[in-house]
């Protein structure tokens, strides 16, 4: 995906799992922080755009906010 089509809040399925993202940005190299809840949860991690598969629903038990 491309950095312009990631949004914060909202749930992405990356190469690293499912999870919600925090912050995007930043200059060079460009990375995302993505809050990782599935398959295995693994916290905060940062994930590159071209990583990210697609834009998801929030999984069950967790609210969209």
């Amino acid at each position: 995906m491309t950095l312009k089509k990631i949004k914060e809040g909202h749930w992405y399925e990356t190469k690293a799992g499912i999870g919600k993202v925090e912050r995007v940005g930043g200059c060079f190299p460009v990375s995302c922080r993505i809050n990782i809840v599935g398959p295995y949860p693994r916290g905060i991690c940062n994930v590159v755009p071209r990583d990210f598969i697609r834009e998801i629903d929030a999984p069950e038990g967790y609210e969209e906010t």
